[in-house]
């Protein structure tokens, strides 16, 4: 389960420092690894049985999309294991005794069942971390995963849109100014404003972009280069998905 917990925690708020060093790296020659897969055996923390779960063994990146997703040899975002009776998504391994015994009448919910069989496991994992009282910020982050699940999907990739603005929006109260640290502030809000861009908002998108302080940054900051990879996108009205750094050709 550390691959699970890494993955979700390199969402966290140092995400735009950290990746987009990566993505910037992606046109540079550079090893690659593979996307392969290992078996491994978990067991639901709801019934106790065991399963066997195909776990990702190594995975190359080699960009990022401007809505997080990286971009390379790899699955995003990264399977989580599902127990296989009750449909429960273990998007963590560490579930108190508490926890565990909400989770266990949540899966028995008509809810819950309807969730199971129309969407996705992010979108679950988001929904169980709202039942089991997590930050809104965790909340925030699977159901910004939950978005990578269905960009092919128009009509649901709307409707999860939608939530991951709101629920971006929650999580970043807290954080009410830019400051030179405030990492979360900037994530929630580029987010949000891509988000907008991807759903052809691009008024609303110009404008909030607009508020955001990003051509005071120094030129090296992943910040500016985000806003301004933004701005020409808006000014272009394109809602394509798009990478934070555009290649050539």
């Amino acid at each position: 389960m550390a691959g699970i917990n890494q993955w979700v925690c390199s969402m966290n708020s140092i995400i735009f420092r950290l990746c987009l060093l990566a993505a910037l790296l992606a046109w540079l020659p550079q090893p690659v690894s593979a996307l392969t897969f290992s078996d491994e055996t978990y067991t639901c923390p709801l019934d106790g049985k065991t399963f066997t779960y195909q776990a990702v063994a190594s995975y190359s990146q080699f960009g990022m999309q401007l809505d997080l997703r990286p971009i390379g040899a790899l699955v995003a975002p990264i399977p989580m294991p599902v127990c296989p009776d009750s449909g429960f998504v273990i998007y963590r391994d560490d579930l108190s005794d508490a926890e565990i015994s909400i989770s266990r009448r949540l899966v028995q919910t008509p809810e819950y069942r309807a969730l199971r069989e129309f969407e996705t496991d992010y979108f679950v994992a988001a929904y169980q971390a709202g039942k089991l009282g997590e930050d809104a910020w965790t909340i925030a982050i699977l159901t910004v995963q939950a978005t990578w699940e269905v960009q092919e999907n128009r009509k649901k990739y709307q409707h999860y849109a939608a939530l991951a603005m709101t629920r971006l929006e929650e999580g970043g109260k807290e954080h009410t100014s830019a400051g030179g640290t405030n990492e979360q502030w900037w994530t929630a809000r580029l987010l949000v404003v891509n988000f907008h861009r991807r759903l052809g908002e691009f008024d609303t998108a110009g404008k909030l972009l607009a508020e955001l302080p990003y051509p005071d940054e120094p030129e090296d900051s992943g910040y500016r280069a985000v806003g301004e990879r933004l701005a020409d996108l808006i000014a272009r009205k394109d809602s394509a998905a798009a990478e934070i750094a555009p290649r050539d050709g």
